[in-house]
């Protein structure tokens, strides 16, 4: 039995590799000592998992940081640009596209009299978070649904100089810094660590299905479907349990498949061997039965074939199928073996009576002339062939009509032979089962040869044979157009 197998492919994404960034958590020491000091840290690439059904699709964000001082000190005319303020910080997140989620931009500076380091406009515009505090308690996180940035003070040395002139939201002077020191680190936010554990877990299980779904296609080449099955439901089970219906769907799809064939192979198993044992009984009556529990047979592993969508063996049921209606027809009107031979016997018997009925009426009518009557004779109908074994050359003679069918004479011929038929020719030429005597041309004298069963005919005569049963059945409306169309261009191939 052959059939087509599919591969089928886990619809999730794997791998973290299938997007190129950087690795978190990701943590530096920014430190500034001078106003030349300046910390970027420009298209930093995180990719991201965003959760879509059952499946996970990759994404990236794209950080943009920038750390840098914008004034230094002037004092008596002398400038000192190892002392500086107005520290200006920007971090920017966007995604793959360059759209912007989130961005943050603000300046430090120390206020001298409440001694903290503070968020101020320092005469910009904009000022992020203007007069917050960012002390070693407090720090500063910029964050999405996905990453997160976060900026914490470690380190503030101030200078010996004031800003008595710098535009300021402080009530107070502001100092120069000598030495500003932070860590910044960048992590996934909670929502994404779980969205990834989810995924690493969810790729564990996908993994699993798939090895089970490797089990169960070679079990099904192997057809052995029952433990394929068992395989496409383990399959089946964790998929479910994390949501992939679409996946679910499929095996139970596969499952269905398999249970079609178990039912099927195990139909049309059952169904070779009873035809078998028909063709191997000499019990008219036990081969009827069994003819008709093997089409049976068929005709249900067919319906499995075709609800696993197999054509050719919803073809090949089909011909097994006709084989066995053309064997019930064959065998139509004959008995067991032993009422075939009561019927023989009174056969005898009748011929036996008919001649001396005969002779007694040729004595009547002779005596008739003698006296001047006429009297009526009645004819005898019905048809005297010899019938030859082909193997052994052994003779035998049996009356028929001409209606019979060559079937039901080929029965009677083999039984007084003792043979199980498998053919009946006339001058080398098959006489169809399902042809009358008339139609073959048989007439009262003729001989027959009965090729036993294991004596086959020539193939050529073998597949004219099976063209004019097909025909026969065709015209006879038992079977469609399109089926004999397709069996009938499988035997001229052959």
């Amino acid at each position: 039995m052959k059939k087509e197998y599919v591969l089928i492919c886990v619809g999730i994404l794997l791998s973290f590799s299938t997007v190129q960034g950087s690795d978190l958590p990701f943590s530096e020491t920014v430190e500034l000592q001078n106003v030349e000091d300046h910390y970027d840290l420009e298209a930093f690439i995180v990719p991201i998992y965003i959760k879509e059904d059952h499946t996970y699709k990759t994404d990236t964000r794209v950080l943009t940081i920038s750390i840098a001082p914008q004034d230094y000190c002037l004092y008596q005319n002398t400038e000192y640009k190892e002392y500086f303020c107005d520290i200006l910080v920007k971090i920017l997140i966007n995604t793959s596209d360059g759209d912007t989620v989130t961005d943050f931009e603000s300046y430090l500076n120390f206020d001298i009299k409440n001694q903290e380091l503070f968020w101020d406009h320092a005469g910009y515009s904009r000022a992020d978070r203007a007069g917050q505090v960012l002390d070693e308690d407090t720090s500063l996180t910029v964050k999405d649904d996905y990453v997160e940035v976060s900026l914490a003070l470690t380190h503030l040395t101030p200078s010996a100089y004031n800003c008595a002139d710098c535009k300021t939201d402080a009530e107070s002077y502001i100092n120069f810094l000598d030495t500003l020191r932070f860590r910044l680190d960048i992590t996934y936010t909670q929502s994404q660590l779980d969205a990834i554990e989810d995924m690493q877990d969810t790729l564990s299980e996908s993994q699993d299905a798939q090895q089970y779904i490797m089990q169960a296609q070679e079990y099904f080449q192997q057809q052995e479907f029952e433990k394929a099955r068992e395989q496409y439901q383990e399959a089946k089970n964790i998929f479910e349990d994390i949501g992939d219906d679409e996946n679910a769907q499929d095996m139970q799809e596969w499952i269905d498949k398999c249970l079609a064939y178990h039912s099927a192979t195990e139909n049309f198993t059952e169904g070779t061997q009873l035809f078998e044992e028909a063709s191997r009984t000499n019990d008219y009556q036990e081969a009827m039965d069994k003819y008709e529990q093997a089409r049976s047979y068929f005709q249900r592993a067919k319906t499995e074939f075709t609800r696993a969508e197999d054509d050719t063996q919803s073809d090949v049921c089909d011909t097994w199928i006709d084989r066995c209606n053309d064997e019930i027809d064959n065998l139509q009107g004959v008995g067991t073996l032993r009422s075939r031979l009561i019927y023989i016997i009174l056969a005898i018997v009748v011929v036996a009576g008919a001649g001396i009925l005969i002779k007694s009426l040729g004595k009547g009518r002779d005596k008739g002339k003698k006296s001047g009557t006429t009297q009526k004779t009645t004819a005898v109908k019905g048809l005297t062939l010899t019938v030859r074994n082909t193997a052994s050359g052994q003779t035998t003679m049996i009356q028929v009509a001409p209606t019979d069918k060559i079937g039901k004479v080929r029965q009677i011929a083999a039984t007084n032979l003792g043979i199980v038929p498998a053919d009946l020719t006339y001058k080398g030429v098959p006489c169809p089962p399902a042809s009358t005597v008339e139609e073959c041309g048989l007439t009262s004298g003729s001989t027959v040869d009965l090729i036993p069963g294991g004596q086959e005919p020539s193939p050529e005569k073998a597949a004219q044979e099976k063209l004019e049963k097909l025909e026969q059945r065709y015209r006879e409306g038992k079977i469609s157009q399109e089926l004999y169309e397709s069996l009938k261009k499988k035997l001229q191939n052959s």
